[in-house]
């Protein structure tokens, strides 16, 4: 029996919908994987090589004393750098590829809650913004706990009931339905969306919220299956409130964090064209209803604002509501709220018209491009940790020592195999993998000072230029050699008095 024409429709169809779907996410893939090796490592990634590069019992160790938040993605990334290895590439191509799930997850929610078009567009928005970018090259947990925020997201939608794209229309047969398959899968996805990052677990209030102002779905049965995610997630909660010292260097909220959240695109340019997009979009809509086109109501649905703004705006005021008490902001720690802004973005854009909206993409997509380049620059991630081990590398002599008087910065030693990696630690006793943990740790005052006797020359790595440390801060026997400024660094070289150690 031969196929009729609409067998040949439909299956146009199913293969439209799935090049939607499909093209922001290569898109994505393929802007993120572009330099994704330009900038060096930073401190927190090379925390994340650090532990990945143990044996595993030794990884499990560090996990019960240190960094137990990130432990599950430190389990997901052993294995590829123990089959692939510690380079850039490697370590940073499973938050490309988290990225690009992003922005077909992203699609899906729009195409659910509004349209195609606006789904397509609020995909290919993410795939141009350079925050997309600055965290698909980053060997951290943020990129994977935004896909997965988004996956829990769409199973939400599904698991309360909303209908496919014109969900406006609360009448229609399926939207108080709730699908019992997407709630179990909308639990594990909030219990996966836990285990990487506990923050994560603020989208549950904002799903809450979403819940409320939709009256979609039996909040009963969404209880049910928020409560499992908490529950299932409660003892890492508990490892993780152990380990608290863990970011007690956190500072308090001060205008670093506020121009953070103010860049949040990843530079001001972007964010503010970005902005100038939903209010552009946003008046479209308004005087379409005006006038009484149906596709001005239908341009930013209920359910699509419901979801969006709670999302964007509860995990971000519950971690500065908690930082006015104990400081704990981190712009990251809410990266996963950014595809609710992608999501109205994307719906600002499809009411332009097919043409405009072709246009806007392009116009955010050059207008971001400057910071696109910035991000893959070698000290795109403000720490350049790989120019100061070439400049070691370059200069070291057999039997230097190095300093980190504070900050942390003896963690960068692990970034790279050589300069730093190279060079013996005066105040070092126990290794990080000795003492199961990121910083290893120090020796007696008194043994420092006794091996420092030891080297005639002495590297300092440090914050600020004159942060030289108690060993150094008065000691006669050394003179400043020479100075780089690198990045947000400084590194100095000590020698001993006299020409030969120059």
């Amino acid at each position: 029996m031969t196929e009729g024409p609409g067998a040949a429709t439909g299956g146009k169809a199913r293969w439209r919908d799935l090049a939607v779907l499909v093209i922001p996410a290569l898109v994505t893939l393929a802007v993120s994987t572009w330099g994704i090796r330009g900038p060096s490592y930073w401190r927190d990634e090379a925390a994340t090589v650090s532990a990945v590069r143990r044996s595993l019992p030794a990884m499990l160790a560090m996990l019960a004393r240190v960094d137990a938040v990130h432990g599950v993605y430190y389990l997901l990334l052993w294995p590829v750098a123990h089959t692939l290895g510690t380079g850039e590439l490697a370590m940073r191509l499973p938050s490309a590829l988290a990225m690009a799930a992003t922005a077909a997850l992203i699609v899906a929610i729009g195409r659910r809650l509004v349209s195609a078009r606006a789904g397509l567009a609020a995909g290919m928005i993410w795939a141009f913004l350079p925050v997309t970018s600055w965290y698909g090259q980053d060997a951290r947990s943020y990129a994977l706990v935004t896909s997965l925020a988004c996956a829990a997201s769409y199973l939400f939608l599904r698991a309360t009931g909303t209908a496919d794209s014109g969900s406006a229309d609360s009448g229609s047969a399926d939207s108080g339905s709730a699908d019992t398959g997407s709630r179990a899968w909308y639990s594990m996805s909030l219990i996966a969306l836990g285990l990487v990052n506990v923050f994560g677990l603020l989208l549950i209030p904002a799903h809450a919220v979403t819940l409320v102002l939709t009256n979609r779905g039996s909040l009963t049965r969404w209880r049910a299956a928020a409560f499992t995610a908490v529950a299932v997630t409660l003892p890492l909660m508990v490892f993780v409130w152990r380990q608290r010292v863990d970011v007690a260097r956190i500072p308090a909220l001060d205008q670093h964090e506020a121009d953070t959240v103010f860049a949040w695109a990843g530079s001001v340019r972007a964010s503010e064209f970005a902005l100038l997009i939903l209010l552009i979009g946003a008046a479209f809509a308004a005087a379409g209803q005006l006038a009484g086109k149906s596709a001005g109501a239908s341009a930013f649905p209920r359910e699509l604002v419901a979801l969006c703004l709670p999302w964007l705006a509860l995990p971000l005021a519950a971690l500065i509501a908690v930082s006015l008490v104990k400081p704990i902001f981190e712009f990251r720690y809410a990266l996963f709220s950014l595809p609710a802004v992608a999501l109205l973005l994307g719906a600002a854009v499809a009411v332009l018209g097919r043409a405009a909206a072709t246009i806007t993409i392009a116009a955010l997509a050059l207008i971001a491009f400057p910071a696109q380049q910035a991000v893959r620059a070698a000290q795109g991630h403000y720490e350049n940790i790989r120019e100061i081990d070439r400049v070691i590398a370059a200069n070291e002599r057999p039997g230097d020592a190095v300093l980190y008087p504070g900050d942390g910065w003896r963690q960068a030693a692990a970034a790279y195999p050589y300069g730093l990696a190279t060079l013996e630690d005066v105040t070092l006793d126990q290794t990080p993998v000795q003492a199961d943990n990121l910083l290893g740790t120090d020796l007696p005052p008194a043994q420092q000072a006794a091996r420092l006797r030891q080297h005639d020359r002495v590297w300092i790595l440090a914050q600020s230029e004159n942060q030289t440390g108690p060993l150094l801060s008065d000691n006669e026997a050394f003179q400043l050699a020479r100075t780089w400024h690198i990045a947000d660094a400084w590194l100095q070289l000590y020698v001993r008095s006299g020409p030969d150690h120059l």
